[in-house]
């Protein structure tokens, strides 16, 4: 056979080194590499496209377009790569408040877009965490998995003692890929606050150490283990919240196994309000949280209605059973920060300026009407008790598009003044009540949130407010009047909050007499509660912030 000439030498050359660097990658580091390649590129085009074509004097269709093909690049990005990836989409479509509108639906398909793990897979994972095959534990397992998410997978199962499981599975490939990954969303990070002056890489190691967190199913157990006991240690929450047994023999660092739940999944929201008292489920759902945030200090920061089942209360079956599921991500608020956070929403209550500031400022912001229209999710005027609107912003031009958010950006750059002060906490705090604020409008606003929200913030601050005023009464002199002061000034301020409180409740009750007589004598459908308030803040967004958002901003 002749030699082969120079150029086909060197395109079986090219072929073999090619054909062996994606044998290593897929084998040895489960593409890894290539996806990491995929996502550089992906963010190399974006910052392009954005460089060259987002400029002042560009129409209206163009700035929508490159709004709309950044989206799309996003998107086949995350769905190619899966993995943490989906997770990666998921928080970017979780902040629909403050992207463009042509992001909101672009990125929705990707809660349904985790790949299913094969059988094979799990259970050569099974394997390498016990020792043996699911077989040996589980008189029953279905390899059909009954939910999959970016992750990890759930199968049905059963012990050998007859006891009905659910198993989490995670997916082999999460561990290899994970260093590669967040390295890589590290590296776009930094690569697009250097080129767009924006800050964004401040949260990277806050965000990385929880998300590796979440990938270790002990830290899930350890952490359903402690929500349980803070529930039952709260009497209202004893019986009417309930968080799956852990079945530790059978848990490790990627397979977790908890007690099997029958129930109705909150998203099917249809069955759950013909099951069961709507208000009684949304109302315990705002009531839990509000114990974690401003009582516990340790917080599930994912409370999608994927992760509730509604089932009767065995002790009362006439009345619901809220049961929380997928305990993986958590934060766990400091005392100071717990407090702190407590009083903020007190003073948001008081329209007390002066310590909304102050603590604001501790915080490292400097932008108080933004914090407080962001925490509340409705605009805030510390003139008035409340403040909504239903009125549409008008159709913006090209040019207010472009002004907009540049001013948007401008804003975002030094609300921040110190963000070494910022507590991180808030990141998954906002998250969680983004979320349950969505539960709420998902069912036609039954719960009360923000006045109920302000109580859970009372009772917060109560104990530390009681030491604080006994310890001053102890330390004034008994000749003088400032014991009666400090008790009216205490009750004073006790009066302003039940008041503002009853004045919120009238517009809430208001608000749903008027939709009940809208439809039910009228046949017309009106905005609900949580929508008034979702179009005040898009008003008050676009007005104060120069933020253009569209009817779905504020959706969770």
């Amino acid at each position: 056979m002749p030699p082969l000439s120079r150029p086909l030498r060197r395109l079986a050359y090219f072929s073999l080194a090619t054909g062996s660097l994606y044998a290593v990658d897929h084998f040895a580091f489960s593409d890894s590499i290539q996806r990491s390649f995929r996502t550089l590129k992906a963010g190399a085009l974006i910052t392009l496209d954005y460089k060259i074509n987002f400029r002042e004097g560009a129409g209206l269709e163009d700035l929508q377009r490159i709004h709309e093909r950044t989206a799309q690049r996003i998107l086949d990005t995350c769905k190619k790569n899966a993995g943490l990836y989906i997770k990666f989409g998921q928080a970017i479509a979780s902040q629909n408040h403050v992207l463009p509108p042509q992001y909101n639906d672009t990125f929705k398909v990707l809660y349904d877009s985790a790949p299913v793990v094969p059988s094979t897979d799990v259970r050569t994972l099974f394997i390498e965490e016990f020792g043996h095959p699911p077989e040996a534990v589980f008189d029953e397992f279905d390899w059909t998995p009954i939910g999959s998410a970016s992750i990890a997978q759930v199968h049905k199962a059963r012990l050998k003692d007859g006891t009905p499981v659910a198993v989490k599975v995670q997916k082999p490939y999460i561990k290899t890929q994970m260093n590669w990954d967040l390295a890589c969303q590290s590296i776009v990070t930094h690569a697009l606050e250097y080129l767009f002056d924006i800050p964004m890489t401040w949260t990277l190691d806050y965000t990385h150490r929880h998300l590796r967190l979440e990938t270790d199913f002990r830290n899930e157990a350890r952490n359903a283990e402690r929500a349980a006991r803070d529930f039952k240690g709260e009497k209202e929450f004893r019986d009417d919240v309930y968080v799956p047994k852990v079945f530790w023999e059978h848990t490790s660092g990627r397979v977790m196994t908890a007690e099997w739940i029958d129930g109705v999944p909150l998203s099917a929201t249809e069955e759950v309000t013909k099951r069961f008292d709507a208000t009684a489920v949304v109302g315990k759902i705002v009531d839990m949280f509000g114990f974690q945030i401003f009582k516990s200090g340790f917080i599930h920061a994912d409370p999608h209605p994927g992760n509730f089942l509604i089932r009767p209360n065995p002790s009362n079956p006439r009345k619901p059973q809220v049961v929380l599921l997928d305990h993986g991500l958590y934060v766990e608020e400091s005392q100071s920060m717990r407090l702190t956070y407590a009083q903020f929403w007190k003073a948001l209550m008081l329209m007390d300026l002066p310590t909304l500031t102050r603590i604001t400022a501790d915080w490292g912001m400097g932008d108080v009407s933004m914090a407080a229209t962001s925490a509340l999710m409705r605009p805030f005027d510390p003139t008035k008790a409340a403040q909504s609107g239903t009125s549409a912003l008008s159709k913006p031009t090209a040019k207010d598009v472009f002004e907009a958010q540049m001013k948007a950006k401008e804003r975002a750059r030094k609300m921040l003044v110190d963000q070494n002060k910022f507590p991180k906490e808030l990141l998954f705090v906002g998250r969680n009540m983004t979320i349950v604020r969505g539960v709420n409008k998902g069912f036609g606003s039954p719960a009360d949130r923000v006045s109920m929200t302000a109580r859970w913030a009372m009772r917060g601050t109560s104990s530390s407010e009681s030491i604080a005023f006994a310890t001053s009464i102890l330390s004034t002199p008994p000749t003088t009047f400032s014991w009666l002061r400090l008790y009216i000034s205490e009750n004073i301020s006790l009066f302003r909050f039940e008041l503002h409180l009853f004045t919120l409740a009238l517009s809430f009750w208001a608000t749903k007499v008027y939709g009940w007589l809208a439809r039910e004598i009228f046949g017309r459908k009106v905005l609900g509660y949580e929508e008034i308030l979702s179009e005040g803040a898009k008003l008050a967004m676009g007005r104060e912030f120069g933020v253009v958002l569209d009817e779905r901003a504020f959706d969770a």
